[in-house]
């Protein structure tokens, strides 16, 4: 049985840690293309505190561009490490305990359960 994700961003969330987010015009449709599958989650969900508008971006993340959303933001950690879930700072934020680390935070209103992501 497979698990089931309620959530969009979840899925989002997972495939961006584990670095299949990036995708081009070339490849089968059966891949996941960043602008095409994750952004507009992204859009949705994230980009309000970290995407194009620079006066609103908190933490030195953009993740509405892919090769912004690999390098490292103020923690100087990279937010996705392609290919590697366990290195991304995504999915470590998104299982934090912590509420001034966890993402998204909890006074955003929509939070990530561990079952979602």
């Amino acid at each position: 049985m497979q698990p089931k994700f309620r959530d969009p961003l979840g899925w989002a969330l997972v495939i961006l840690a584990l670095g299949l987010a990036v995708g081009s015009a070339s490849q089968a449709q059966d891949t996941v293309a960043f602008n095409r599958d994750i952004r507009p989650i992204l859009s949705e969900h994230c980009f309000q505190c970290h995407g194009p508008d620079a006066q609103q971006r908190q933490g030195g993340l953009r993740l509405d561009q892919h090769q912004d959303a690999i390098l490292a933001g103020e923690s100087g950690k990279p937010a996705i490490v392609p290919h590697s879930a366990k290195q991304s700072e995504v999915l470590a934020r998104i299982h934090s305990q912590d509420p001034d680390v966890l993402m998204p935070p909890p006074h955003t209103g929509k939070p990530l359960t561990a079952g979602q992501v």
